[in-house]
């Protein structure tokens, strides 16, 4: 708070080694000195001018005068009663042909002490506008601010110690579901945060897809951002705000999507591995619904320890990737889990049949597609299948049950002869 501008006036007489000769009441109630200090105790200048700094300013006051005249204004130290200093701006006038000189002096001291603060926060603000930048200096960081009291959103970016406002909307809430740079999909999640402004209590994360920072360097498209949010209430003004960072994480989450597909998928065929085969089938299995009919699928190749013992193991690796191919060819990856459970084992499940004839028409049409000749490193090897089918049409069940029961009919068909079907029997 500045406080407020106290005015006072002295005369000095030059003649009377600077003595004090007049002073006015305001004099009194600047520095504390009275009439009775003043006349009586016959100050002069030099009393009021703290030690350390009265030659440097006799030399600025006997120094010419710019503009070569006598008046002249000077901002400096004076010292008070108690001993404490103020800062003054201080007018200087000769009284025409005499040897004294009019003084006004003005308490500047508050307001040099305002300079100086604004100073320091332009400088700490500098400073924090060149660490957030050197931070962010190899990604992205934007600084987004949610004024939930006015419901006014803005996003800064920090660049090169520099701070740019890049996106401001007023309504932001009442205008979300037009706003078209969040991702459909993500769009509720992403609301709800803002709705919640004034009851949230604690810092918030949470990714979501945008395109809103796309430049010309970014594919067209969603990319994927993390925010970090936190409350905050504006203590003078009593507004609630919602601020935070936002991090472009595409990178990563890249890279999250391909360690969960290398954890899912067997190297050699590009099928589900074992453990994930087992935990899709079992969710949608214990999912189905009574009026449905499903497949659970596994088979063998016939006679594949006799290819790996004549051709070697790198032909046999090279049967079972073409078998992984033939079998993405022919179900719908994705939809269908198809998997490979170890060895020449491989499991495959289907939903939605209209009928358990259309499961065994499917399933033969399968066996015939891989009785052929496959070329392996210019080798033909023939090929050929047997497959056990568990047809799910009673409700909800589980991956091992449906296994035991697959597993039985693929141990009949291999017992009578291979290379065909066979469908589970109650």
């Amino acid at each position: 708070m500045i406080r407020e501008v106290n005015y006072a006036t002295y005369t000095i007489d030059l003649d009377d080694n600077l003595r004090i000769i007049n002073i006015n009441d305001g004099f009194t109630l600047l520095t504390g000195f009275t009439e009775t200090d003043v006349y009586l105790g016959r100050m002069t200048l030099q009393d009021l001018i703290p030690p350390d700094e009265w030659d440097e300013y006799i030399s600025l006051v006997k120094s010419p005068h710019p503009d070569g005249g006598f008046a002249r204004y000077l901002e400096h130290r004076i010292l008070k009663k108690d001993g404490s200093s103020i800062v003054v701006l201080c007018y200087g006038t000769p009284r025409g042909n005499t040897r004294l000189s009019d003084i006004l002096i003005t308490d500047v001291t508050s307001h040099i002490e305002a300079h100086n603060e604004v100073r320091r926060q332009e400088k700490e603000h500098r400073l924090w506008l060149k660490k957030l930048s050197i931070i962010s200096e190899n990604e992205t960081e934007y600084i987004a601010d949610y004024n939930a009291t006015n419901d006014h959103f803005d996003i800064t970016i920090i660049k090169d110690g520099q701070a740019q406002t890049i996106y401001s909307i007023d309504d932001y809430t009442k205008n979300l579901n037009s706003i078209q740079t969040i991702h459909p999909d993500d769009l509720e999640k992403y609301e709800k945060i803002f709705q919640s402004a004034e009851s949230l209590t604690e810092k918030t994360t949470f990714d979501f897809r945008s395109t809103l920072f796309n430049n010309d360097s970014e594919p067209e498209g969603y990319n994927w951002y993390r925010a970090i949010y936190a409350p905050y209430m504006d203590s003078i003004s009593g507004e609630w705000h919602i601020v935070g960072r936002i991090v472009n994480i595409d990178e990563e989450v890249a890279r999250n999507q391909e360690l969960q597909r290398q954890a899912e998928i067997d190297a050699l065929t590009g099928l589900y591995n074992q453990g994930t085969s087992r935990r899709k089938i079992d969710e949608i299995a214990q999912a189905h619904p009574e009026n449905a009919i499903n497949a659970f699928i596994i088979m063998d190749l016939d006679n594949f320890k006799d290819i790996n013992d004549t051709f070697g193991h790198s032909i046999g690796d090279e049967v079972l990737h073409h078998v992984g191919k033939t079998l993405k060819r022919f179900f719908r990856f994705g939809s269908d889990i198809i998997g490979r459970l170890g060895g020449d084992e491989f499991v495959i499940y289907v939903r939605d049949f209209s009928s358990t004839e259309l499961v065994k028409k499917r399933s033969e049409t399968l066996c015939r597609e891989l009785n052929q000749s496959i070329y392996a490193s210019g080798i033909e090897i023939k090929t050929s299948a047997s497959i056990g089918v568990a047809v799910q049409a009673n409700g909800p069940d589980s991956f091992d049950h449906l296994y035991k029961c697959a597993d039985d009919a693929l141990y009949v068909k291999k017992s009578n002869a291979k290379n065909g079907v066979y469908i589970y029997q109650d």
